[in-house]
């Protein structure tokens, strides 16, 4: 018990003497990211956004259908709209990831 209480002191002392040292050697603050940097981040952020609504899309296709098959034209109807509008946010985010791509080409050439 004497030598674990011993080894504990003197790594305890070790660390207080290595603590300054290492506070000074951290990692700045992180910077604020680049144009280059946030443009990827868009995209992948459309990407996910494109994923999500096909998906979602998918789902509305497979309820519409199961709907007309139970002969449930009304909910049928509701989700063939509802497909319609995924499909309407999946070429919007489509549109917005050629956009990122185009300025992330232009911020590459600065």
């Amino acid at each position: 018990m004497i030598k674990t209480t011993l080894v504990a002191l003197a790594s305890a002392f070790a660390m207080a003497a290595i603590a300054p040292a290492f506070a000074q050697t951290t990692a700045p603050a992180p910077q604020a990211p680049t144009a280059v940097q946030q443009d990827n981040q868009n995209i992948r952020q459309d990407r996910r956004d494109i994923r999500k609504d096909e998906k979602a899309r998918a789902e509305d296709r497979r309820e519409a259908r199961q709907d007309e098959r139970k002969g449930d034209f009304k909910d049928a109807r509701k989700e063939r709209q509802a497909a319609r509008q995924e499909t309407r946010d999946i070429h919007q985010d489509r549109k917005e990831l050629h956009q990122d791509r185009e300025q992330r080409r232009e911020d590459r050439k600065k």
